[in-house]
């Protein structure tokens, strides 16, 4: 609707709506797939390893271990998702 009375993106065909949406969920997939949740955090300090060292962190690893889970569904759901606008997207440009 916006598009249509501003011509704000300048976007006029069925295929280019479905592109950019397969775009932006596939770059998002991407982004939850290169960055994970970060498990543990290392360091030179002495300090700092002595008393990591100190902590018991299995609960934390726990809890990082679901986030990494999580993570890795939604960067699934939002990969199929995208597929649906690529098909729509070729198909698009192949019919008309």
């Amino acid at each position: 609707m916006l598009e249509a009375t501003t011509s704000f993106l300048g976007i006029h065909f069925l295929s280019d709506y479905a592109f950019y949406a397969a775009m932006i969920l596939w770059g998002i997939s991407g982004l939850l797939y290169l960055y994970p949740p970060e498990s543990g955090i290392s360091s030179n300090d002495k300090a700092e390893v002595v008393t990591s060292s100190m902590v018991d962190s299995t609960q934390a690893n726990a809890i990082d271990d679901v986030r990494q889970h999580e993570n890795t569904l939604l960067f699934i759901k939002f990969f199929v998702a995208g597929c649906l606008p690529m098909v729509i997207c070729v198909l698009a440009n192949y019919l008309t």
